[in-house]
């Protein structure tokens, strides 16, 4: 009886705390140190006198429950239809709402909207879903769409990718103008439709070229998207007013590491680079790793116009073939950039390991390196094999040594290697998708980011010890429902797993599967069912490391986030508005990541539309991810690309969608379609008007 009056009160302490917010029973069972079972006793009589409300599993206060507070935030919108609210108002919401194509109500990427929220009961594993019931601010009155008809009077009806096919949007003629079917136009909103049954009008601005011209695809992304391209004429004078090479005085007050051997490892197309590697053993046999990292803070500082420009970037966004830099290309490509044989200012990490690979010591240091060599992954590869001689072989092999040290310690603190080989096109200098090849992911690439790895997350303990405001690299737990998901997946590939598997049987599944044809599958399948990765300012973990600490530190070239870290970690004065930068630098992220995958993927349309053009009776290996009672989503091995093929599509036979097992079944053959299965496939049309490829399912 005691201790239920103790944990009665100390319940009520807890709900009446004025930072308390709604929290599953799990949630009270961990932070009042009692079993979940526990807590019935006392929350039931709570629940009948309603002192506290269940909603959307979690126990919330009476006090909270009748403030009925408005939802506000901002959307980001799938172009399957649906979207995700990130919410703004009220402050500490948590997770981010989902809105199904039905409930939008015409909003689009960016718009500032009001939601609210649907009653579900049990809960959604995938956390909370709701409407849009008001759109408070458009983030922008132009659009960027594609003409597929010409109606009568001359106007035209253009596919907004944007606004998905559910929307019509009609353009008006412009006298300035004969419209033609493919043309891809900039466009200023005329009006917003009142509800989603309303036709879009909207105006011609200017004409951007034509969907059968790939040179233009990375320019109309960054208008689509309001990706900016050019810099001011003050920004480029500031980043010329520099110079070419490093000065005398630049020297001072940092280590000079000039004599220590140094290299660069990238990709082939890498133009700049922002980390090199150092490596030397003692005469103790101890292992000191230097991380040299461009020091970008040296020249672009606080309230420069270079800052201001790279602020609003937040970050570089890549195209096949292309690239829209955060910074000019004379600090991006030149004075920051780690380039052979010249000498270049770095914020450097020293750790010193033992034979065992445990961190013994480490120091942040500013120096002066010269990078002795400019390898590619391919190059440092080929070293390592022994297939061309280099001076630098004995590093690289004790940087390869390292590694092992370093990942048996990243499995032992429950990290999942999910490196995978990466299929890429190759586009030409027009913009034409020729071929694709494949990236391995060797032990070169998994040298450098292991190293990268152990830098930032030493920079982010060193952040958090001081207890001052920091920018994190954050990523949350999957939901459960994602994950049983991908555990379906996986069983369906006959890779079992028990019911409720715990990390290590997710290690063991990964090292089950490492050099097979089933790798990128599990892996591709396993990072989607994962939330996405983001910034904050409270240092809450990263999922997917394994780590407590995590930030960025070693792109401060590409990365906004990165040069405020350098900024922070040396000085220790410096007061930056850390949540206006994590919350920015996360929409600029995803801003780079839905161009850079609308024009990666109809880059990958027009490889396929030349396919087809040529040969038209090709059928292609696939893999079912998902079965939705309408019809199966597949993986195009080959080119990692996902495609759709509707269930009224299959004619041999009816098949019948079975909810509970997720798989279709043969009305008459018992024949099951069901995700993981290998199934061959067959393009019948590419459209490049309304951007999208219609399949038939030719073997399964």
């Amino acid at each position: 009886m005691k201790k239920l009056k103790k944990l009665a009160t100390d319940l009520i302490e807890l709900f009446q705390s004025p930072d308390y917010k709604a929290m599953s029973k799990k949630e009270l069972a961990h932070r009042l140190c009692v079993e979940k079972e526990e807590l019935d006793e006392v929350l039931n009589p709570m629940l009948e006198r309603e002192f506290i409300f269940f909603k959307r599993g979690r126990y919330e206060t009476a006090a909270k429950k009748k403030k009925k507070e408005k939802i506000i935030g901002k959307i980001s919108v799938h172009s399957k239809g649906f979207g995700f609210v990130t919410v703004v108002e009220p402050k500490n919401f948590g997770s981010d709402v989902f809105i199904p194509p039905p409930f939008i109500l015409g909003a689009v990427e960016g718009d500032t909207v009001e939601i609210k929220l649907h009653e579900k009961d049990p809960p959604s594993a995938k956390g909370p879903e709701g409407e849009v019931i008001k759109i408070v601010k458009r983030r922008q009155n132009r659009l960027v769409g594609t003409i597929y008809k010409i109606l009568p009077k001359k106007h035209a009806l253009v596919y907004v990718p944007l606004l998905g096919t559910s929307k019509t949007v009609i353009v008006k003629k412009s006298p300035s103008r004969k419209y033609a079917v493919g043309d891809r136009l900039l466009l200023g909103v005329v009006k917003w439709p009142k509800d989603k049954h309303s036709d879009l009008e909207c105006k011609f601005v200017s004409h951007l070229g034509t969907i059968f011209d790939p040179e233009i695809d990375h320019q109309v992304a960054a208008i689509e998207f309001d990706i900016p391209t050019n810099f001011s004429e003050k920004t480029k004078k500031e980043a010329k007013a520099f110079g070419k090479a490093i000065k005398n005085q630049d020297y001072k007050n940092r280590k000079d590491y000039t004599k220590l051997e140094t290299f660069t490892i990238d990709p082939k197309t890498a133009k700049d680079y922002d980390d090199a590697l150092s490596l030397v053993i003692d005469e103790e046999g101890r292992i000191h790793l230097y991380v040299h990292v461009a020091d970008v803070s040296h020249y672009v500082e606080e309230g420069s116009m270079l800052d201001e420009e790279a602020v609003l970037r937040g970050n570089t966004t890549y195209f096949p073939g292309h690239a829209f830099p955060m910074l000019p290309e004379e600090l991006s490509n030149e004075l920051c950039s780690l380039k052979e044989g010249v000498a270049r200012l770095t914020a450097t990490v020293h750790m010193i390991f033992n034979k065992s690979g445990e961190l013994q010591h480490h120091s942040f240091e500013k120096g002066v390196i010269k990078s002795a060599k400019r390898f590619t992954y391919e190059e440092a590869k080929e070293v390592l094999d022994q297939k061309i001689p280099s001076k630098h072989y004995k590093t690289l092999k004790n940087l390869e040594n390292l590694y092992h040290l370093l990942k048996k310690h990243k499995l032992e603190r429950g990290c999942v290697d999910l490196s995978t080989d990466e299929n890429v096109l190759k586009i030409d200098s027009h913009g034409v998708p020729t071929d694709v090849y494949v990236v391995q992911y060797d032990i070169t690439h998994k040298i450098i980011e292991e190293c990268m790895l152990k830098a930032n997350e030493l920079v982010a303990k060193e952040l958090r010890k001081r207890l001052s405001p920091a920018i994190y690299r954050v990523h949350e737990k999957p939901d459960s429902e994602n994950l049983a998901e991908f555990y379906r997946f996986a069983n369906s590939l006959h890779l079992k797993l028990p019911e409720e598997p715990t990390i290590d049987d997710i290690q063991k599944l990964f090292q089950e599967v490492e050099g097979t044809n089933l790798q990128k599958r599990l892996t591709t399948q396993y990072i989607r069912s994962m939330k996405l990765a983001a910034y904050s300012d409270e240092p809450i973990g990263h999922f997917g490391l394994a780590l407590t600490d995590y930030t960025h530190f070693t792109s401060p070239i590409r990365r906004y986030v990165d040069l405020i870290v350098h900024r922070q970690l040396f000085d220790p004065s410096y007061r930056p508005h850390v949540k206006f930068i994590a919350t920015n630098c996360s929409e600029t992220e995803r801003r780079s990541f839905k161009a850079e995958n609308s024009v990666l993927n109809l880059k990958k349309l027009r490889y396929l539309k030349k396919l087809q053009e040529s040969k038209s009776y090709e059928e292609f290996d696939a893999t079912i991810t998902k079965v939705r009672a309408n019809g199966l989503i597949f993986d195009l091995n080959f080119l990692s690309f996902e495609g759709f093929i509707h269930i009224a599509s299959l004619e041999k036979e009816y098949f019948h969608y079975s909810d509970r097992a997720a798989c279709f079944v043969g009305e008459n053959s018992k024949k099951k379609l069901y995700v993981g299965m290998a199934i061959k496939v067959k393009i019948e049309y590419v459209d490049l008007l309304f951007q999208e490829c219609r399949w038939k399912i030719v073997e399964y």
